[in-house]
């Protein structure tokens, strides 16, 4: 699923995620790609793109997989600046792969980015 996400959605204002190095595997229990800073929209409006044309799955996107430290309650003392950790999580989205999900959907998911994003 990896491997065809990395194909269909390459030259799409899309960063993709980093693959580990020879000889290491990746569980891909999660796809987290990033809006490139030429993508026509931010995350929010992706993510509710998204939603609209989606079909199949119960939830098909992680709205906030890592959200920036900045949005945890932080002790008392401690400093709770990250100016590039929030402006990445605006940009963060991770896309539906999971051990059952079929070939159709995985290509219903390469089509609704390739709507949006185009």
């Amino acid at each position: 699923m990896a491997t065809r996400y990395d194909e269909a959605l390459s030259g799409l204002p899309l960063l993709l995620p980093a693959h580990p190095p020879e000889g290491d595997t990746h569980a891909w229990h999660l796809y987290v790609t990033r809006l490139s800073d030429d993508a026509s929209l931010d995350r929010d409006v992706f993510i509710s793109e998204m939603a609209k044309f989606w079909r199949g799955l119960q939830r098909p996107l992680h709205p906030a997989p890592y959200a920036p430290i900045l949005a945890h309650p932080v002790p008392a003392g401690q400093p709770a600046s990250s100016l590039v950790a929030t402006a990445e999580f605006r940009r963060v989205v991770s896309l539906p792969i999971f051990s059952s999900m079929t070939d159709s959907q995985v290509e219903q998911v390469i089509e609704t980015v390739r709507k949006i994003l185009w």
